[in-house]
C-alpha cells in the first residue's frame, strides 16, 4: 500500500508482494488489480477494490483521479452508515420490532 492507502496492480503475472493471493487471482483470469482505502478525515470504511481481466498500467494522472474518487465514496459510506443509525436510535420501536421479528 501506498501512504495514501492505495495498492496497484498491474500485473499479477509478474506481482511478488502477495505470493499466495497472486496465483489465486490468477486462477479465476484476473490480471490487474487496485485497492484503496475508503476513509474520512476521522475514520476507516472500509475498502474500494478494482479487478481486471487484462494487465494495465496507470499514471501518476490517473492514480491521482481514483484517489479523489474513493475519497468520495468513503465520504458517501459514513454519511449513509450515519443517517442509518440517526434513523435507528431515532425509531421508538424496541430494537426487536426493528430487525422485523415481532
Amino acid at each position: 500500500m501506498t501512504p495514501s492507502g492505495s495498492a496497484n496492480v498491474a500485473d499479477f503475472r509478474t506481482e511478488t508482494r502477495w505470493p499466495q493471493y497472486s496465483p489465486a487471482v490468477l486462477d479465476v483470469g484476473v490480471l490487474s488489480g487496485l485497492s484503496f482505502k475508503l476513509y474520512t478525515a476521522d475514520r476507516s470504511a472500509g475498502a474500494l477494490d478494482l479487478f481486471g481481466f487484462a494487465a494495465i498500467t496507470r499514471d501518476a494522472e490517473a492514480e491521482s483521479v481514483d484517489s479523489v474518487l474513493a475519497a468520495q465514496a468513503g465520504e458517501a459510506i459514513i454519511a449513509t452508515c450515519k443517517k442509518q443509525l440517526h434513523a435507528a436510535l431515532a425509531d421508538p420501536r424496541p430494537h426487536r420490532q426493528q430487525r422485523g421479528s415481532s
